[in-house]
């Protein structure tokens, strides 16, 4: 019961830990692209919003202005009782004349793209939400661009928040790929060269002989250093001995000096 209090706290504290690396990965990488995802989404619905009904308006208005040009040709044709070459066409060359100034301001300042059918247009959801990843990502490609000034606004503002989100969402993927690509090269490319050389048979053999003969060698090593040790300590022994006689000769001849000297008269007391 004790180990298993004991271990309770460290068991918690793991799964906290890994459910807070969980929960950051899921953050930062996983919330990250979702983000940019539903800011273009949301960029796509704006512009669809903003810039749709101006297309279809000025398909509309061509159409008319192709209309209204038809009837006054017609309407010229049957004023006239007689018809003479050169007045005929000098109207005519000036009606025409303001068509195409019309036809040109469509195309410049309304975003006329030359085609009046309503069921081709390019504010759709696609198109939009293709402009709307040009603007973050900076590549400008296609010719698609906001002709309303409420768009022109918007589109300013949108890269304004957009191109920051979109660069840490390409460094988070390049993060993730520097990673991958490091694991892969270390773990798989060189694998190769990190792994040790297989032994063959015939080296570990004679790795083995040469340990045998080793072994044997210092066996004979210690019995030689037996014999010498105790050879060592004999003669030690008898080099103790010998001074040990030498001492005890000296001691009695000392004192058989001492005795003699006990018995002997200086020459005063001769005289």
């Amino acid at each position: 019961m004790d180990e298993y209090d004991e271990d309770a706290p460290h068991r918690c504290t793991t799964i906290l830990y890994y459910a807070w690396k969980i929960f950051t990965c899921l953050f930062t990488h996983v919330m990250l692209v979702t983000t940019v995802v539903a800011y273009c989404i949301l960029g796509a619905y704006t512009f669809v919003k903003l810039e749709q009904d101006n297309e279809i308006n000025v398909k509309e208005s061509i159409s008319d202005l192709r209309n209204n040009v038809t009837t006054s040709l017609w309407s010229l044709t049957q004023d006239q009782t007689v018809l003479h070459q050169e007045n005929w066409t000098k109207s005519v060359i000036e009606k025409l004349q303001g068509f195409e100034n019309e036809l040109v301001t469509a195309m410049r300042k309304r975003g006329w793209d030359g085609s009046e059918d309503k069921g081709s247009l390019q504010w759709t959801f696609t198109g939009a939400l293709f402009y709307s990843i040009i603007v973050i990502t900076t590549i400008g490609y296609g010719h698609i661009a906001p002709k309303t000034a409420a768009g022109k606004v918007t589109t300013i503002f949108y890269a304004i928040l957009g191109i920051p989100l979109m660069l840490l969402c390409l460094s988070n993927i390049g993060d993730i790929m520097a990673h991958s690509f490091r694991f892969i090269y270390w773990r798989i490319c060189c694998y190769a060269c990190t792994r040790p050389p297989k032994r063959s048979h015939h080296v570990v053999h004679r790795r083995g002989c040469s340990l045998r003969r080793t072994v044997r060698g210092g066996h004979g090593l210690q019995g030689g250093g037996g014999r010498n040790s105790s050879a060592r300590s004999r003669t030690a022994s008898l080099k103790k001995w010998g001074k040990n006689q030498g001492s005890q000769r000296s001691g009695d001849s000392a004192l058989a000096l001492s005795e003699t000297l006990t018995h002997s008269y200086s020459d005063t007391e001769c005289r």
